[in-house]
């Protein structure tokens, strides 16, 4: 996979590019990554030639992708852990996540998951992309948990990082369940295990 070029773009132009990027991103979201060119440039309406002209290929249409995912995400994520500061925060975090799931239409849909599970194995660049959103995000967790630490409300001898590892392991897991059951009590039952474990360093 190649790296997109940079563009000087009007602001039509940007209008546009962003327009195809979401279609892609929701039609490999709906099919996986093997959504065709071709698919894109006809659900946004775009030619070939217009296509080609905001991106390289194939390859940095799905960089692209993985980008816009990832920043969904870790933007949907930042708010619900800025205020942790003590157990009662991560509750109010693992409530927030499990009412996201209660009210959309993809039970247990992680776009940033999805593409990990498709594109991991298969392309280095890609790959890299994705560990470093899962790296940005269990970054996220950890500052959370040195808060926690900080407030008095865990013991100052945890693994913050570790722990950070554990929460995200367990929300994945819960929502790869999740959407295969169609059911949010997988999610439930995972975050309060992790919950749990976070209690068990209760100062």
């Amino acid at each position: 996979m190649t790296e997109q070029r940079p563009l000087k773009l009007t602001a039509k132009g940007r209008r546009t590019r962003a327009r195809i990027l979401e279609v892609a991103a929701r039609l490999m979201y709906d099919n996986g990554v093997a959504t065709s060119v071709d698919q894109v440039c006809a659900a946004a309406e775009v030619g070939k030639s217009q296509f080609y002209h905001y991106f390289k290929d194939k390859s940095d249409l799905v960089y692209a992708v993985i980008k816009l995912q990832a920043d969904s995400v870790l933007r949907v994520q930042a708010p619900l852990l800025s205020d942790v500061h003590d157990l009662a925060g991560w509750r109010a975090w693992r409530n927030e996540i499990v009412q996201l799931q209660r009210h959309t239409d993809y039970w247990g849909a992680c776009p940033l998951g999805a593409l990990a599970v498709e594109l991991s194995g298969r392309d280095r660049l890609a790959r890299h992309t994705l560990t470093a959103s899962f790296d940005h995000w269990e970054d996220q967790l950890g500052c959370a948990l040195s808060r926690t630490v900080e407030s008095g409300a865990l013991r100052r001898d945890i693994d913050v990082m570790a722990l950070a590892t554990y929460l995200l392991a367990a929300l994945q897991g819960g929502l790869v369940l999740c959407q295969a059951r169609g059911d949010v009590r997988p999610l439930e039952v995972s975050l309060d295990g992790a919950l749990a474990q976070l209690a068990s360093h209760a100062a």
